[in-house]
């Protein structure tokens, strides 16, 4: 029977990737935060992606990786940390 031999170094929580598509939203808090409102109402802070087409009003589709592992001043929703973006 194996022997489990715990990790001596610690583990990152593994990221989710999803596509999402909603309307980009810009909230003033702490020097501003890009949000994306998707189709049911939900939220995700954006992090990163291209800022010539994640504009407020914008609808775009985002895919990403959501990051548990991060919190932020925003508190606008789960971290979504941008890999690709464009016009829906």
């Amino acid at each position: 029977m194996p022997k489990f031999t715990p990790s001596a170094e610690p583990t990152k929580p593994s990221a989710s990737e999803v596509t999402l598509t909603g309307t980009v939203e810009r909230v003033g808090i702490e020097g501003g935060c890009t949000v994306l409102r998707v189709d049911t109402n939900k939220s995700f802070e954006l992090k990163g992606g291209d800022p010539a087409i994640l504009k407020a009003g914008a609808r775009v589709t985002v895919k990403g990786k959501i990051r548990t592992d991060l919190m932020t001043i925003c508190q606008m929703g789960p971290v979504l940390e941008v890999i690709s973006s464009q016009p829906a």
